[in-house]
């Protein structure tokens, strides 16, 4: 997600904001408590209001379609995309994808705290990429939405492996049970090239109608050019400038 760290002026607006949308939240004892209208969220950081308010007020994953899909969460982290998606009512299931245990316990508990949503959501404790492998990465627990598989971005933290499976052998085998039309959000902290270049030369992407996706610390201009050759009209932007930013593709 865009915001990494919060100052105390930035976590009052977001709050502020998950208010007016109906939303409480309460901070206690290292845990942040959010409940509103469609969901209840629980965080053990900080890092779960800028989340939730991206995804429950800004609606950074708005979509609407009539025909009937499913959604590909690539980067569940604690499951609030996927609840979302599964709140959708023309999205008929939703596959998740989180390769840390601990983010991937958190979104279990609130898929449990959620249980008329989570019954469309099925999840799976490892990450996708361009090839089968298991990566050790600093695990940071105030920031479980900035952790990336292909960079070590914490020095700090305990030292955590990771599994990671060839995306399009993964997705295929999903794609194969289902007639629906295919949206795909990807947030996963730079592995985002390594996951399109694996889709386009598998030709799995041409299965994929919509594409929502955060990119991370290059020029999205590889990204795109998958994108558009493979079909897609492509909305992009530059939250920080040649590092981080949204695409939002749809196939033409």
């Amino acid at each position: 997600m865009y915001k990494k760290f919060l100052t105390g002026d930035t976590m009052k607006t977001d709050i502020d904001n998950l208010n007016a949308a109906g939303y409480s939240v309460l901070i206690k004892n290292g845990r942040v408590i959010i409940t509103g209208p469609k969901m209840t969220i629980i965080g053990q950081s900080e890092n779960t209001i800028w989340t939730a308010k991206d995804i429950l007020c800004s609606e950074c994953y708005g979509f609407a379609a009539a025909d009937p899909f499913i959604a590909i969460d690539i980067g569940q982290n604690i499951g609030i995309a996927s609840l979302y998606f599964s709140g959708i009512k023309n999205i008929s299931h939703v596959y998740g994808f989180e390769p840390f245990p601990s983010t991937f316990f958190q979104g279990q508990v609130n898929f449990t705290n959620n249980p008329s949503l989570s019954g469309k959501i099925t999840s799976f404790n490892f990450g996708l990429g361009k090839e089968n492998k298991i990566v050790e990465v600093h695990y940071n627990k105030d920031l479980p939405g900035s952790m990336s598989t292909s960079h070590d971005r914490f020095s700090e933290g305990e030292l955590q492996r990771v599994e990671i499976k060839n995306a399009s052998e993964v997705l295929d085998a999903i794609l194969q049970k289902h007639k629906e039309k295919v949206i795909c959000k990807i947030d996963c902290e730079g592995a985002e090239q390594e996951i399109l270049s694996s889709l386009e030369q598998s030709g799995l992407i041409q299965r994929i109608h919509v594409i929502i996706m955060e990119w991370h610390f290059v020029p999205p201009t590889a990204l795109i050019d998958i994108l558009t050759r493979n079909g897609f009209t492509v909305f992009f932007d530059h939250a920080v400038r040649d590092n981080l930013g949204f695409i939002k593709a749809i196939q033409s």
